[in-house]
């Protein structure tokens, strides 16, 4: 994790233009609830990132480790509100293996403060290791039941995607880029989250299904550009198996005798000073246990609101609809001055990067934060002679959805007298156009 987190700090921090992401647009897309979060003045940006990193090294050697990845987390969870228009799945599982870490005693075993704190026991209680493993289990599971629709089973956006790429394919993944192959992914990941990722917990179907785990990402890391996510998740699905298995790995790589690893005592869990029948216990359990759920049932959002979720976005973030969906469109936006009873028209790329301007096409959140902005610009550029109420903002926006013929996407309604939480049934067209026939 550490590793996979010092990546990202040089990555973004040398490798990206920041001003191009969040400083040279007008404005940054807010998470609700998170509008405190701002981009740092000067290059606070950088001094974040750089903090991030250093703090990344220390969780990889288990320097300081408890402050580390305190740090880090702090750092990442900034990073990752910083605009809603970036969001990344795998941005939110790093986020949560973080939290999960900061109570986790990971530095007992190869780390630079066991050297330091000799007393320190090499040995932690399970539900660490638990917590982590049902968390990356909900991860997978969800990531397949949210592929049991309607688009997915007709191959869209797989399809479409493959297509595309089909040029820049090597002779190893031509065969994704065919009708057959793009089946047999689209079906194959369903089976392979719903059916495989139990499989992980069984021990004698744990191997196998950890290759076909192994070359899921792997060619996913090939085909598509994202990120640390395959890696990650290779990594985190390694603590399926027995908890010893990297010291007797590493006992075979020095050609030592296994059996000299020391088995930990068994716990006497009805003792009230070493169980989890004492204060401490019955805190970490219901705690572990709370997030455990939320996590479970955070995903199924989603089923609360009426219209595909693909279409509305409503319950879209935190539920683990991974390529899921292909958007595409054209917007402008009409202000109409009720004073001067005048028109005029702004383009989100006036104000906006060039990823911002994609997204807030056909995102009714992004679309919502966009025309409040629009409008408080023309209240304030007016020096006091208009207010809100002066000025309303329309959008005239057409989505395409997974290859699906582009259709008008807003009605004619002032968003800026909507509120955030306005069902989006309310000022959304339902989707009426149907996949293309292949």
């Amino acid at each position: 994790m550490g590793a996979l987190l010092l990546f990202e700090s040089v990555n973004y921090g040398v490798f990206h233009c920041l001003d191009c992401i969040y400083r040279d647009p007008q404005m940054v897309f807010k998470y609700q609830y998170f509008d405190w979060v701002a981009v740092p003045p000067g290059r606070g940006l950088e001094l974040l990132l750089f903090v991030m990193g250093v703090a990344s090294v220390g969780v990889m050697l288990g320097l300081w480790y408890r402050f580390s990845v305190v740090l880090a987390t702090v750092c990442f969870a900034w990073f990752f509100l910083l605009d809603a228009s970036l969001y990344l799945n795998h941005y939110y599982l790093t986020l949560l293996f973080l939290g999960i870490l900061c109570f986790i005693p990971a530095n007992r075993v190869w780390a630079l403060d066991a050297k330091k704190f000799t007393s320190s026991s090499p040995y932690i209680r399970n539900w660490s290791r638990v917590w982590l493993i049902v968390q990356l289990e909900i991860v997978l599971i969800w990531a397949g039941i949210v592929k049991l629709n309607p688009d997915w089973l007709q191959l869209e956006p797989l399809r479409f995607w493959m297509t595309r790429h089909s040029g820049n394919t090597s002779e190893l993944t031509q065969w994704l880029t065919q009708d057959a192959g793009i089946a047999l992914a689209a079906y194959g990941v369903i089976v392979l989250h719903i059916v495989g990722a139990p499989l992980l917990l069984w021990s004698k179907t744990r191997l196998p299904v950890f290759f076909l785990y192994l070359c899921f990402h792997s060619m996913n890391a090939i085909v598509f550009n994202i990120g640390i996510f395959p890696f990650m998740t290779i990594a985190a699905t390694t603590l399926l198996f027995a908890p010893d298995w990297p010291l007797k790995l590493w006992a075979k790589l020095k050609s030592s005798p296994s059996d000299a690893l020391v088995t930990p005592p068994v716990p006497d869990y009805f003792n009230s000073g070493g169980g989890f029948y004492n204060a401490k216990g019955v805190f970490i359990v219901s705690f572990v246990c709370l997030w455990l759920l939320v996590q479970a049932l955070l995903p199924t959002r989603p089923l609360w609101y009426e219209g595909p979720v693909a279409w509305n976005e409503a319950g879209h973030y935190f539920s683990w609809r991974m390529k899921l969906r292909d958007k595409r469109g054209e917007a402008s936006f009409m202000i109409r001055n009720e004073k001067e009873n005048s028109l005029r028209v702004v383009y989100p790329k006036d104000y906006l990067n060039r990823r911002q301007t994609h997204r807030v096409t056909c995102r009714p959140d992004l679309i919502w934060q966009f025309a409040h902005f629009v409008e408080a610009r023309v209240v304030e550029a007016s020096n006091g002679l208009y207010t809100n109420d002066d000025i309303l903002v329309y959008g005239n926006i057409k989505c395409s959805l997974n290859t699906r013929p582009a259709q008008k996407f807003l009605q004619r309604v002032d968003i800026t007298s909507l509120d955030r939480s306005t069902p989006r049934g309310e000022w959304l067209t339902e989707l009426t156009t149907e996949l293309p026939k292949r």
